[in-house]
């Protein structure tokens, strides 16, 4: 190939040159036929410009000399000159355009694609809506899967009645506890063993008549906690307390299909450790600041049962509360919206 060289070409500074030009290597970038058309014609137009413009000696010729400044005539460029020019100002281009839609080509969004969204692992649960005769009803888990036997599963359900006659329920407008039912209630309906059962403790419950008033328009939500109490394919339905008066919704009540796991994730495992007056609760650290508990204290002709419901814990301990006479018997159930039950006496 040195042979084709002009005699100025085999100077040192052109040797160096093409030795760096030689060398050099550029990232390939995959182009299709049509793309790679557009660039030649691009460089065989900066070509043609750069052919086209005055040579260095004509500019060099028309420049301003300072005043009484002596001219020196420019030597004029020769022709090897003016081929490395045109050779090095053709790379430039080529490099310039390639750079450029290399960086076009890497940009996932310079063609109008949507930048990725996240996705949250562990996000709200499964719900279900039903509509008859007027009412809406609504079932919501507020919590995501997997989901365990002996769990306790948040719900909020709500009732809407879009008719222009009230509708009744029997049961309260709350969280159900050991001795009330809520107006709407959700059962496990269906699953399979192995089975949990959610504890006993003792109570004294009246019998109050509670009836609840959905007026025209109005939408009712009553936030329920139910424990899994089966396995494998369970379904959770929900309804009326009581079927003493005509349902509402004649059946057509929603229902959420889940899959329960019959083993407690380690990291859902709550425990209890007795010592003496108190119990001390192991737990992960996510449970800690949405404990609760239930708990009842008998003994010789007395009865604590106030808390009967589930109750907000905000201490990792609990302590035997006071009984008056001989003979005290404590049973306590603690949980966690998301973690097992457990519970002692």
């Amino acid at each position: 190939m040195s042979d084709d060289l002009v005699p100025e070409e085999e100077k040192q500074e052109y040797n160096q040159l093409l030795t760096i030009l030689r060398s050099s290597s550029q990232r390939r970038v995959p182009i299709v036929a049509r793309e790679q058309a557009q660039i030649i014609a691009q460089v065989r137009e900066r070509l043609a410009q750069t052919m086209s413009a005055p040579s260095l000696s004509n500019v060099g010729s028309f420049t301003q000399q300072r005043k009484f400044g002596l001219h020196t005539p420019t030597r004029p460029a020769s022709k090897s000159t003016r081929l490395v020019t045109n050779l090095l100002v053709a790379l430039v281009v080529i490099g310039l355009i390639l750079g450029s839609w290399a960086l076009f080509r890497a940009d996932p969004f310079s063609n109008g694609a949507a930048a990725p969204q996240s996705v949250s692992v562990s996000g709200p649960g499964p719900t279900a809506q039903t509509q008859a005769h007027g009412l809406e009803a609504s079932m919501r888990v507020l919590i995501g899967g997997p989901y365990f036997l002996s769990e306790l599963l948040p719900i909020d359900v709500s009732l809407t009645n879009h008719t222009h006659q009230p509708v009744f329920l029997d049961g309260i407008n709350r969280t159900a506890d050991l001795c009330f039912s809520s107006a709407l209630m959700v059962q496990v309906t269906a699953g399979s063993n192995p089975s949990f059962s959610f504890p006993k403790l003792d109570v004294a419950c009246t019998q109050p008549a509670f009836m609840l008033e959905v007026k025209p328009g109005q939408t009712i939500t009553i936030h329920q906690y139910i424990p899994l109490t089966r396995s494998r394919e369970v379904t959770l339905t929900m309804g009326p307390s009581s079927h003493d008066l005509a349902d509402p919704l004649a059946g057509h009540w929603p229902t959420i299909h889940i899959q329960v796991n019959s083993q407690v994730p380690q990291d859902r495992a709550l425990s209890l450790q007795k010592q003496q007056k108190q119990v001390i609760i192991d737990m992960p650290a996510g449970a800690k600041a949405h404990l609760l508990y239930m708990q009842t204290i008998t003994c010789e002709n007395y009865l604590d049962s106030s808390s009967d419901q589930w109750t907000p814990l905000s201490a990792t301990v609990l302590h035997e509360p006071t009984c008056p006479t001989t003979h005290p018997h404590w049973g306590y159930i603690v949980s966690a919206p998301g973690y097992s039950i457990v519970s002692g006496s």
